[in-house]
């Protein structure tokens, strides 16, 4: 809620971490700013196959995988935000990428775009 409006709903989201990444993989209903949307996610062996996604009528976020820290961009390719877990950094503050980035932090999202490698060292 930002001045008494909703901006970032999610339905049936689970535990944080493991378990939301999970459910992500299938997608999650969302409403951005009173749109309905998803969030989509998956995780791969390679950077650039991972991915947490939030598209929301027009709007799309998108955090991707890049060492030492991940990024954000729009649906045109600019980029919004850069992150190293908890710490984000945004070009503009604008309510959607901070509830992008709130829905991130929150559940966990960002075991998401780790190498599936490191869980074995």
């Amino acid at each position: 809620m930002l001045n008494g409006s909703e901006i970032l709903s999610v339905d049936g989201l689970g535990t944080p971490g493991y378990g939301a990444r999970r459910q992500v993989r299938r997608g999650v209903d969302v409403s951005l700013l009173g749109v309905k949307g998803r969030v989509t996610g998956r995780r791969s062996l390679g950077p650039r196959g991972r991915f947490v996604r939030l598209e929301a009528g027009g709007t799309v976020f998108v955090a991707r995988a890049r060492l030492p820290r991940n990024y954000v961009v729009d649906s045109s390719g600019v980029e919004l935000a850069d992150f190293n877990g908890p710490d984000w950094l945004f070009e503009a503050a604008e309510p959607g990428i901070v509830a992008f980035a709130a829905l991130v932090v929150a559940a966990g999202l960002e075991v998401t775009l780790t190498s599936p490698l490191l869980e074995i060292f």
